[in-house]
């Protein structure tokens, strides 16, 4: 049910309690507060002859009490390091117990109490630090029916991370925000801080006079009280406590006006002196909001909507009426615009939108399909921004999202779809491309399959049936089967197993010609698929042939034995395809008349298939030829990709053999394709000249092309004039060979520029240097607190996996504690994700012994390690594969 207003008593008693808080102005000391749920409170003992409870064991809560209503109070001040707080939870209680049980991290708990049956019981604390909980006891036990639980408590506010509250600086001024998914709503009040808990919030916030106070809803009533402003917020639909969210500070607002069948109204709020950023983020949210409501059938979900713009943060979040960006991600300087910021924004502010229904409407019932709401928002943020800018290169947007998901697919430690989590730091770790890439291919997949009406009306039918509530991954199975039985049955194949199936496929032309397929996976007959082919037709161009493959094979009928077929057309089916070796050069033979997106897909699955051993590394060589031969910008970057496998294996060896080869089948293109962005430039061309330029400028080592690079360079560090697009493309091959003196210059810039874009290619072109004393220099640097403690790890990581790896992994282990004292311990899993680019079994063995019993200490630290000693271990496997192929390769 909804919460009524809060009560007078409880406004008054929160206002009592706080009362030195309230009147803070300068910056108090430190809290003493621990780490963990603090000691008990004041209140009645439990008598000695009742033993406190037994924690439960793992993460999460126990059944038989359940949160119907919650009233927060909070007092906070972006100035002051720590806050304090009030909470009342109604409860529904199934049997009768002595013991709440609350999650609850980094408070201090100052009093508690349970009110039942018309009676008050103070309360002690049975302290779970370990699982992040802590037990409400009362003497006597309480009834089966409804009851009240209320905490009195202080709080930490955290300056290193974005999670719980933190607060951030730009510019002499603090702002302050919250961050609660997945597990952080326990650092800002105890509760019930799981997914599967749906329940009305009716915050209040104390704040000094004079800052923007924003919550999930409208502020309904805004108060005075001793020189501070007491604001009350409108209760909210039933939501989990990850979606709860605050924001505090001296915010400019741009009014954006109503949005939306409902004329939701709309701003963004921006942090001082930036509110003229706002414009395209302005113009694109109302129309962005009209797609989805067109494409839904249903009305935004809320009463307002604010976009807040976070100095820094990790990306976005979806709050209702409350979404976060960090800033350079929602905001656009209109004299610098970028290509690709423009594209990030209008992709980000679509995803967020998305999950106003994917998400926050509808919510996964727990953390093991997170997938859910982040794949549907992936695919239904991309459609809407497609739809409402347009989009010069989906296609290559497409495929790239698909090639992250499939990659990640063929990892030994591959996850599926729905994952197995118990809550803690696996929860943080599985905000990954399988949660949000795999989930969204998959969705794209069955679209094409069952045409965009009906597949539309399946969506339609998921959220009706769950709107205001909790679905699982079946219960969109169940809207798939209702439609067609055949596409429940593909997405249920892939919940719960990890990997992507390969497709093989040949020719039949006996007297009825077919395609033949079948799933040379493992378990092939479990999967069901759909499948298409294209062929050449005579009459039409191009024809299809369209089926279920079901048990793990499938025969489509053809009109005629073609010259050459394309399974998975348009790469739009999340599997790889292998081709019977006379049908892979049957279309080699007949590029030209192969469709550009079939050219690029069959590139991309054969450069996965050469680094996984099923395809031998020689016959990379020939396809490269073949689409450098086509001229389109998607055949160049397919055949970049295709060259990258190769470029990542060679050694000094074969150096000048391999820039040789480079140069000859490259340079030419890369030159034609130039340095500097044009206006008529699409995102094709952008993103191909980039890996063109790095190909050449960089493994290729081509001489011309590095020293336009680094004149191109050497002027915007004259005089800034170049645009942020040229700059990160440029860089690479302006560094490459290390010009003497450019490492103090690129510094001296790096310390008088403030723009994030502007700081982060010079950071990245830092990081490419490999001489000994400019990688001393980037590390002293680094330490000397000048740069950002994450944007510019790289100055320390960046020769890992390069000809510099073990100079590099020597000097980082050497200043390690140096190093991890700039991170907090949120941050310090980014050293250990970092060794992921070195390439041998003995680096493998070299990280493991470091950083083993590192992370005994720092659970965070594990949580990387795992991956990245896989990802060492197969790159060396791979490796071990390819270099003895490099010789014949080299040789054409």
């Amino acid at each position: 049910m909804r919460c009524g207003p809060a009560r007078p008593a409880f406004a008054l008693a929160l206002a009592l309690t706080l009362a030195a808080v309230a009147s803070c102005r300068s910056r108090p000391p430190a809290p003493e507060a621990p780490t963990a749920p603090g000691p008990a409170p004041t209140g009645a003992a439990v008598p000695d002859a009742l033993p406190p409870p037994t924690p439960p064991s793992g993460w999460r809560l126990p059944a038989g009490v359940a949160p119907t209503a919650y009233r927060l109070a909070l007092a906070v001040d972006p100035a002051a390091d720590h806050f304090t707080g009030e909470v009342e939870i109604e409860l529904a209680i199934a049997a009768p117990t002595r013991v709440i049980w609350l999650h609850a991290a980094a408070l201090t708990i100052a009093s508690a109490s349970i009110v039942a049956g018309g009676a008050t019981q103070p309360a002690t604390i049975v302290d779970d630090a370990a699982h992040e909980r802590i037990g409400v006891v009362v003497p006597t036990p309480l009834a089966a029916g409804p009851a009240t639980v209320s905490l009195a408590y202080r709080g930490e506010v955290t300056d290193d991370d974005a999670v719980g509250v933190f607060r951030q600086e730009v510019e002499g001024r603090t702002y302050l925000f919250t961050q609660f998914q997945a597990n952080y709503a326990r650092r800002a009040a105890p509760c019930f801080d799981e997914p599967g808990w749906k329940t009305p919030w009716l915050v209040e916030v104390t704040a000094p006079a004079g800052l923007v106070v924003l919550g999930n809803t409208a502020a309904v009533r805004t108060e005075l009280v001793d020189g501070r402003q007491v604001v009350g917020f409108a209760p909210t639909a039933p939501l989990p406590s990850y979606l709860v969210a605050l924001a505090v500070g001296p915010f400019e607002l741009v009014d954006v006006g109503p949005v939306g069948q409902a004329a939701v109204p709309t701003r963004i709020a921006t942090p001082v002196g930036r509110a003229a950023e706002a414009a395209a983020a302005a113009r694109f949210t109302p129309r962005a909001v009209a797609a989805l409501e067109a494409y839904l059938g249903r009305p935004l979900p809320l009463t307002k909507l604010d976009l807040v713009a976070a100095p820094t943060l990790f990306g976005a979040m979806e709050h209702p009426g409350l979404v976060t960006f960090a800033a350079e991600i929602l905001l656009e300087d209109p004299a610098r615009p970028s290509f690709a910021g423009r594209r990030q924004l209008r992709q980000t502010v679509a995803h967020e939108l998305a999950h106003q229904w994917f998400g926050n409407l509808v919510t996964p019932a727990w953390w093991d399909d997170l997938w859910l709401s982040e794949a549907l928002a992936s695919w239904l943020g991309e459609r809407t921004a497609r739809a409402v800018e347009g989009h010069d290169d989906a296609l290559l947007d497409a495929l790239t999202a698909r090639e992250r998901a499939l990659a990640a697919d063929a990892r030994a430690d591959a996850q599926p779809l729905r994952r197995r989590l118990v809550g803690g730091l696996d929860v943080d770790a599985s905000f990954d491309a399988t949660t949000y890439d795999k989930g969204a291919a998959i969705l794209t997949m069955l679209e094409r399959h069952l045409g965009a009406s009906r597949f539309q009306g399946a969506l339609g039918a998921y959220l009706a049936a769950h709107a205001d509530g909790h679905a699982r991954a079946d219960d969109l199975v169940a809207a798939l089967t209702a439609v067609d039985a055949n596409a429940g049955a593909t997405l249920a194949g892939f919940l719960d197993r990890p990997g992507a199936p390969t497709v093989a496929v040949e020719l039949a032309c006996d007297d009825q010609p077919a395609a033949v397929a079948t799933v040379t996976s493992a378990d092939p007959t479990r999967w069901t698929l759909p499948l298409c082919v294209r062929f050449p037709d005579g009459r039409a161009g191009w024809g299809e042939a369209c089926g279920w493959l079901i048990d793990g094979a499938a025969r489509l009928p053809l009109p005629s034995c073609p010259a050459w077929l394309v399974a998975n057309p348009d790469g739009r089916g999340y599997f790889r395809v292998s081709y019977a070796p006379p049908l892979d050069a049957a279309l080699r033979t007949h590029l030209t008349d192969v469709a550009i997106a079939d050219r690029l897909t069959r590139a991309l699955d054969l450069a996965a298939q050469v680094r996984a051993g099923v395809a031998p590394p020689d016959a990379v060589a020939p396809w490269i030829d073949g689409l450098l031969a086509q001229g389109a910008r998607h055949d160049h970057y397919g055949a970049v990709e295709l060259a990258r496998v190769l470029a990542d294996h060679v050694g000094p060896a074969e150096r000048k053999r391999w820039q040789r080869w480079v140069r000859a089948r490259f340079a030419g293109i890369a030159m034609r394709a130039g340095l500097r962005g044009r206006t008529d430039d699409t995102a094709a061309a952008l993103t191909v000249r980039a890996h063109l330029l790095e190909l050449v400028g960089v493994d290729g080592a081509e001489p011309g092309i590095g020293r336009l690079a680094r004149a191109r360079v050497e002027a915007w560090l004259r005089d800034g004039a170049a645009a942020t697009d040229d700059r990160a493309r440029l860089l690479p091959a302006a560094v490459a060979g290390a010009p003497s003196g450019l490492q103090a210059r690129l510094a001296e810039t790096l310390a008088v520029t403030g723009d994030r874009e502007a700081r982060a290619v010079l950071l990245d072109g830092l990081s490419r240097l490999r001489g000994a004393a400019d990688r001393a220099a980037n590390r002293a640097l680094y330490l000397t607190g000048a740069v950002e403690p994450v944007d510019g790890l790289g100055l320390v990581t960046g020769g890992l996996g390069t000809d510099v790896d073990a100079e590099t992994w020597r000097d980082l282990t050497a200043h390690y504690d140096a190093i991890a004292a700039r991170l907090s311990t949120f941050a310090r899993g980014e050293l250990v994700a970092a060794a992921a680019a070195r390439c041998s079994s003995e680096a493998a063995a070299e990280v493991e012994a470091f950083f083993t019993p590192r992370a005994a200490a720092e659970p965070r630290l594990a949580v990387e390690l795992a991956p990245t000693l896989v990802a060492i271990r197969a790159c060396a496997e791979e490796r071990a594969r390819i270099v003895p192929a490099l010789a014949t390769v080299l040789g054409r």
